[in-house]
């Protein structure tokens, strides 16, 4: 199986990533509410074991750099799914 990159898909980087969304157009102070309270859940020591359990480092974001990392993720494999022309079964 040819890689990314002898496909013409250059700097295939990826990571594995998990994150939680709300409806579009919940109001900031939920957002904001959620995302301190989701950044407190993954700091417990619970969190970071289950984490390391599974050799998984947790990382928290803002709202804004949660939807720059979608944003990106989107645009990347959009342009790799075209590339390589891949279709839906």
């Amino acid at each position: 199986m040819p890689t990314f990159d002898e496909q013409g898909v250059p700097n295939p980087t990826v990571q594995g990533w998990s994150g939680i969304v709300a409806p579009a157009g919940t109001p900031r102070p939920v957002i904001d509410r959620l995302n301190q309270a989701l950044q407190r859940a993954q700091s417990s020591p619970e969190a970071v074991k289950a984490h390391e359990a599974m050799a998984m480092i947790p990382v928290t974001s803002s709202p804004e750099q949660m939807a720059e990392r979608i944003n990106h993720d989107y645009k990347f494999w959009g342009a790799a799914i075209q590339k390589l022309g891949i279709k839906p079964e």
